[in-house]
């Protein structure tokens, strides 16, 4: 049995397919390769992959909507490969809920590199706890979040890996704020696309729409004005 860690790559681009999945398989990764995007989201619900390596632009489904998609089911790390390489575009990307975007033409060295990079955010930190907190349960050993009913049922919330990282920082300071450019930080050192205020705006939107909490009557999240966020849960 192979024990490397599986990464998927989807990309219309038969060639480059084939190159990723050949340079991955020599450096460490059991890698997947499809063409056709309906086949690796249907690969992508049956087995456990470290990774997603994703191109936007394909036919039948684009790869913003399979992000989406994916988004549903799965918060494993997602790279998106894309010719459109603008701040919109990266921002787009971020708001689909990628962990990275890297624009074509790249260098296999460098995507290795960003796969590493976001794997390694996955990896558990053996002294890490668990955050409990009105209804919210936080594993930061295995990046899992997971809201909590009485009688002990766990249902997961599908946090990517930056949501579940900007997240973990609120919680672990609660009920004191997090100044904004503590928030910017963190998320810059997942990628440097993820650039200003808007960026952490878009990331405290898209959490507090998983949690269910609404902005104006905040359970979990709540705006600090001019300070950042505070985790009040």
């Amino acid at each position: 049995m192979d024990r490397r860690p599986k990464v998927l790559v989807i990309d219309d681009d038969r060639s480059l397919c084939r190159l990723l999945r050949d340079y991955l398989r020599d450096n460490g990764y059991h890698a997947e390769a499809f063409s056709d995007p309906l086949a690796g989201l249907a690969a992508a619900r049956r087995h456990k992959y470290v990774a997603l390596v994703l191109d936007i632009m394909m036919p039948r489904l684009d790869g913003q909507e399979l992000c989406e998609r994916v988004r549903e089911f799965s918060p494993l790390p997602v790279i998106m490969l894309s010719a459109r390489d603008t701040p919109e575009d990266r921002i787009r990307s971020l708001e689909l809920g990628a962990d990275d975007h890297l624009g074509k033409p790249f260098e296999p060295r460098e995507l290795l590199a960003r796969l590493k990079a976001i794997i390694r955010r996955r990896e558990s930190d053996p002294g890490a706890p668990t955050i409990k907190s009105a209804g919210i349960e936080l594993e930061l050993q295995r990046n899992m979040a997971y809201r909590t009913e009485n009688g002990g049922k766990r249902t997961p919330i599908e946090l990517s890996t930056v949501e579940f990282a900007l997240l973990a920082l609120l919680a672990k300071h609660r009920p004191e704020p997090v100044p904004r450019d503590d928030l910017y930080a963190l998320v810059r050192g997942f990628e440097r696309s993820y650039d200003g205020d808007r960026a952490i705006d878009i990331l405290v939107s898209r959490i507090r729409r998983k949690l269910k909490d609404n902005p104006q009557q905040p359970v979990y999240i709540k705006t600090v004005r001019n300070v950042g966020y505070a985790f009040i849960g």
